[in-house]
């Protein structure tokens, strides 16, 4: 089941980067059309733009999938597993947890740019908010191992596991 798990991470993970490839090319289009150079945003900016094409959608994807009756993503369904005790409520909690720390890490990172494109030092708070998500993965990893693949700490909150299906 572990590695059902991780093969399915690993596919749903290339359907994300294929997504974020075709939004860089897009943008990168859009600014090349209009003869703009790519420019660093304001942090704020930034991360409300990478949120709403990037964060929110990859949500979505997970939230719609995994709530439909097919019980999974794209990986899951390829690997035959699928996601239990699967309401929109449950779902919703569950896929907020699992994408929290990548959003976490996405404000931190905006953050790090924006001082470091300033020459100024990059703050201790931001050290901990880049950081922390890394943290939270690697528990998220470990809880998932010592189920032996069934369910991991965002599961446990969000009342739902994984199981296999033939």
């Amino acid at each position: 089941m572990i590695l059902k798990r991780i093969f399915a991470y690993c596919i749903d993970y290339f359907v994300i980067i294929i997504y974020a490839a075709l939004l860089f090319l897009l943008t990168y289009t859009i600014h090349k059309i209009l003869d703009q150079p790519l420019t660093q945003l304001d942090p704020i900016t930034g991360n409300v733009i990478s949120f709403f094409t990037l964060t929110l959608p990859v949500f979505l994807y997970f939230f719609f999938y995994e709530s439909s009756s097919k019980k999974g993503t794209i990986g899951k369904q390829w690997v035959k597993i699928k996601v239990e005790n699967n309401s929109k409520r449950n779902i919703f909690i569950r896929v907020f947890f699992k994408i929290f720390p990548w959003e976490m890490a996405h404000f931190g990172i905006h953050w790090a740019l924006f001082y470091s494109n300033q020459g100024v030092e990059i703050p201790l708070w931001n050290w901990i908010v880049n950081i922390v998500p890394q943290i939270i993965v690697i528990i998220y990893f470990i809880t998932i191992v010592l189920s032996k693949g069934k369910s991991s700490i965002y599961d446990r909150i969000a009342n739902t596991r994984i199981e296999s299906f033939q």
